[in-house]
């Protein structure tokens, strides 16, 4: 939790590349993550067969590849894709 203090006013002062992150950017990035991982892995659900088990190595690998994905992708501007860890680190910032 402690990157999370520096994710609104951006990286350490010491570091050439930083830069203020707007609070929309961390709202729309944190709703797209979600949003993105709920679809696809969700969606590797819906044709799941319950007497064919060998199914779930799948819907395992497209959850975990998804979040691999999401964490690559955006995690420069959220620390996580879930927004109730994300409501509770910001209430404990301090």
């Amino acid at each position: 939790m402690g990157q999370f203090k520096n994710l609104l006013k951006g990286s350490s002062s010491s570091d050439p590349g930083s830069f203020p992150r707007p609070l929309w950017k961390l709202v729309l990035a944190e709703f797209l993550g979600t949003a993105i991982l709920i679809f696809f892995g969700c969606g590797s659900i819906q044709k799941l067969n319950p007497e064919d088990h060998r199914q779930l190595v799948g819907i395992a690998l497209c959850w975990g590849l998804t979040l691999a994905t999401l964490i690559q992708t955006l995690g420069h501007y959220s620390c996580d894709v879930n927004p109730s860890v994300t409501i509770a680190c910001l209430c404990l910032v301090e």
